[in-house]
């Protein structure tokens, strides 16, 4: 033989150290999200509720991308699920991007001007100045 027993690769031994590397990589994956949800919540619990003139200036819908097959039949009226965005500019020009229910992105439209109320980084609410429009669908 050209090389010794004794000297041999253990390929399991690394198969299992790459394994153990992999686990130990999702779980601190999973603590920091968890940590990272829990400072952001602190944050937003220490800020205090503010309301400020605001005008919508963008509003888009974010789908995720189709990464698994698609659904069964029995799924399939319910669709992706879409999150919807809008983007707002106060009067000192800064803009803030909340997330926002699909009745809060139906009812302002680009151009809506009324009472932006946020904590933090969580929305509140959107008072318009001029009243929710009418729905045309």
């Amino acid at each position: 033989m050209w090389f010794e027993p004794e000297a041999q690769f253990d390929v399991w031994a690394v198969l299992g150290g790459l394994v153990g590397l992999a686990v130990l990589a999702v779980a601190a994956v999973f603590v920091w999200r968890i940590v990272r949800t829990f400072w952001q919540t602190v944050y937003n619990m220490t800020q205090p509720v503010r309301t400020e003139p605001a005008e919508v200036v963008e509003r888009r819908e974010e789908r995720p991308s189709r990464l698994l097959p698609a659904p069964r039949e029995s799924e399939a009226h319910i669709g992706p699920r879409v999150h919807y965005v809008l983007t707002f500019e106060l009067p000192d020009g800064r803009r803030i991007e909340f997330p926002v229910s699909r009745y809060d992105w139906r009812e302002n439209d680009i151009g809506a001007r009324g009472y932006l109320t946020f904590q933090g980084t969580w929305y509140k609410g959107f008072t318009r100045m001029d009243g929710p429009r009418l729905l045309e669908d």
